[in-house]
């Protein structure tokens, strides 16, 4: 990993498709619920409530920097505070075009490593400690939640097919989870597994170099991994604490957002409940296939909160929630990555 380079025809395309895939579900939506018209319904929006919106944005970014900083600060290194923003920013926009949301940490390791001194192995253990962090504190709030989908969702979701689906991506979700806490816990087991699929025949076979190659970087960082990350593991148990504080408090103003548009929409559902299903769709949708979950991302939130919002609300709903916990990262992110890409820090490939 001594260099990341990025394709530039790729992250466009991606881009594209993700955008196309954005737009074709808002032109359901409003086929849908509105016969092709959002013009009149922004009107409906208190600007007072798009400011709170954007606030609640903004805030996450910061905390979600502070979380890589204080795991970072546990290992005995010191990066800024305005890097680590940067880097998080960055990896926020490749995790926005790729599917399944899995860009964006290859890009903060990677960073961490090249740029900021730290192994392989420490960033792999400061990103990936981060990342399990967040998927507990978002699944903790769920359970937390009394209304939660897991007790009464079945009241919510007017469909089979709806329920299906939930039911498919919360299975999915689990089980990343469940592989992710296995790498972090057991990185040997792990990389006992990764050595004997690629000594299997199909691999030595094509890519023999190749494999010896990945075999010898993977036990390296494996080893630094699991050194950096017993190195965490043994830090002060409140410095630990107050990161797990940092993973819930994200994770609740990323579920406040749906509440304080509705409530900017005029539409006072009960506070726990729109919450709990905004949970509901982020443990269901997850790991959707497209890049950035676009349109996976809204037809699904369109079909959860059409319990609560009134149809002639649905449409704006969904665009304007889509604006601030997409589109805002997207344009944010992809600026720096492009400022990265021209000062020769991130290298192109043709």
């Amino acid at each position: 990993m001594d260099e990341f380079k990025v394709n530039i025809k790729k992250i466009v395309l991606n881009l594209i498709v993700a955008l196309f895939l954005s737009f074709f579900a808002f032109f359901l939506i409003a086929w849908l619920f509105h016969r092709g018209s959002f013009i009149l319904l922004f009107r409906a929006v208190r600007p007072l409530y798009l400011l709170i919106a954007l606030g609640l944005v903004i805030v996450e970014w910061l905390l979600e920097a502070l979380r890589i900083q204080k795991i970072i600060h546990a290992l005995g290194s010191d990066i800024g505070y305005g890097e680590i923003l940067k880097i998080s920013l960055i990896g926020s926009f490749f995790a926005k075009i790729t599917p399944f949301d899995t860009g964006g940490e290859p890009f903060e390791i990677y960073f961490l490593h090249k740029n900021r001194g730290l192994t392989l192995g420490e960033s792999t253990a400061v990103i990936m400690i981060k990342t399990l962090l967040g998927h507990f504190a978002r699944l903790f709030l769920g359970m937390l939640l009394p209304f939660l989908v897991i007790f009464f969702w079945k009241q919510w979701l007017f469909t089979k097919t709806a329920r299906i689906l939930v039911n498919i991506g919360i299975f999915i979700y689990l089980g990343f989870i469940s592989l992710l806490l296995f790498v972090t816990i057991k990185p040997q087991s792990a990389k006992r597994i990764i050595f004997y699929l690629l000594h299997r025949q199909i691999f030595l076979r094509f890519h023999l170099s190749k494999v010896k190659e990945w075999l010898d970087k993977l036990n390296r960082t494996i080893d630094d991994f699991e050194e950096a990350k017993l190195k965490i593991l043994q830090t002060k148990a409140s410095d630990l604490a107050v990161i797990g504080i940092y993973s819930l408090l994200c994770w609740t103003l990323i579920i406040l957002l749906p509440v304080v548009l509705l409530y900017g929409m005029g539409v006072y559902s009960p506070i726990l409940q729109t919450a709990s299903i905004a949970i509901i769709f982020y443990l269901a949708t997850a790991y959707a296939p497209t890049p950035g979950s676009s349109g996976a991302a809204e037809l699904g939130f369109a079909t959860l909160f059409a319990v609560l919002v009134p149809k002639p609300l649905l449409g704006i709903f969904v665009l304007i929630w889509r604006l601030f916990s997409y589109y805002s990262g997207l344009l944010i992110g992809g600026a720096l990555t492009l400022r990265e890409i021209i000062s020769k820090k991130l290298k192109s490939v043709k």
